[in-house]
């Protein structure tokens, strides 16, 4: 089976190349679509993985100028991976995947593929995304305006894993979407394929999984999780966790056999002991106060509470730095896991270890 990687970071995709080859053996060859200026950069010596290296200038076709000329990440995925059909040496089933997306253990083949159906991996309900300060945040509510529009489920299958694709599935669902794509509409790739091909083809599928990704989010302040995986077979692996004073201080980024399973298992140790103190009582604590005070020093919101004058008075009584703080803090929209203080993560993290 192939795997279809879409990447403009050679090191960090090599480097997920050396897991898929070591624990995904239904795994036979790779395709890195990038720039053609890195084409070389993409083309590793040995291994035991085929790989096959295609410029995303050859890949886009028609839609090379829209690319080249959006400043939207999430718009420029979607074109990416929504060419795909076009490429006569893909498979008709293959994985897609991001390129830092890493197997923790050995993955069988019937995780994506069981009984001639499909599984395909689940996050939360699109309605529950709220944050608005990325391309990717406005790519999951747009995505949810088209489903709904269309009558289609919204359940988000952004899962930061590989997903199992059928190129012609893919290839109707970007008919499918033909006119969002003329219009320039920024699409979840993932959510899109899956809802839409489900809906289409039932009998394809089976029933929706949980996602089964480490570090999706990285830590728990990074958003509030719609819901949470009872097991991790894959790392979102994201470099600054592994620094100096970081969840992962000491572990390595790079493929080791002698010592995978138990750096697998010491990170899954870790990022749960993390996630153990966020849902403290205490923890749930100070987040509901933090609460209470960016509810009181935001504009607007005291006439929204059944108690304005504590509002206005913490409004009044906060210093100016920390009212812009909290109010910028909110726009990310999770609350309140941003208000999770910092300190606490750092210190569990230094301590999960022990």
């Amino acid at each position: 089976m192939q795997i279809v990687t879409i990447s403009n970071r050679p090191r960090i995709a090599l480097e997920t190349l050396e897991f898929v080859a070591a624990l995904m053996p239904f795994v036979d060859e790779v395709i890195f679509v990038c720039p053609r200026r890195q084409t070389e950069a993409f083309t590793p010596t040995g291994g035991r993985l085929a790989v096959k290296v295609i410029p995303e200038e050859d890949l886009l076709g028609d839609q090379l100028q829209r690319f080249q000329a959006s400043p939207d990440h999430q718009l420029m995925n979607w074109l990416l991976r929504s060419s795909l059909p076009s490429v006569e040496s893909l498979q008709e089933v293959f994985l897609m995947a991001d390129d830092d997306s890493r197997p923790l253990v050995e993955i069988p083949v019937e995780m994506f593929v069981e009984d001639g159906r499909f599984h395909g991996y689940t996050t939360y309900a699109l309605a529950h995304w709220t944050a608005r300060t990325t391309d990717y945040d406005l790519g999951q509510h747009r995505t949810r305006e088209i489903l709904d529009r269309r009558g289609f489920p919204t359940l988000s299958y952004s899962a930061h894993m590989p997903q199992i694709i059928d190129k012609a599935l893919l290839a109707e669902v970007v008919t499918e979407l033909a006119s969002e794509t003329e219009a320039g509409l920024a699409i979840d790739e993932w959510s899109a394929y899956f809802n839409i091909a489900q809906t289409r083809h039932p009998k394809r599928f089976h029933p929706p999984r949980t996602y089964q990704t480490l570090c999706w989010p990285a830590l728990p302040t990074d958003w509030d999780a719609g819901v949470r995986p009872a097991t991790f077979r894959f790392e979102n692996t994201y470099p600054p966790l592994y620094g100096e004073g970081a969840l992962f201080e000491g572990l390595s980024t790079r493929f080791d056999a002698n010592h995978q399973a138990p750096d697998s298992t010491e990170k899954i140790h870790r990022r749960m002991a993390v996630q153990s103190v966020y849902d403290s009582f205490v923890a749930r604590l100070l987040r509901r106060a933090a609460w209470v005070v960016r509810r009181g020093v935001q504009t607007g919101e005291a006439r929204l509470t059944h108690t304005p004058a504590l509002y206005r008075a913490l409004r009044r009584f906060t210093p100016p730095p920390i009212r812009r703080f909290l109010h910028e803090a909110s726009c990310h929209g999770h609350d309140p896991a941003w208000s999770f203080p910092s300190f606490m993560t750092r210190y569990r993290c230094r301590r999960a270890g022990d």
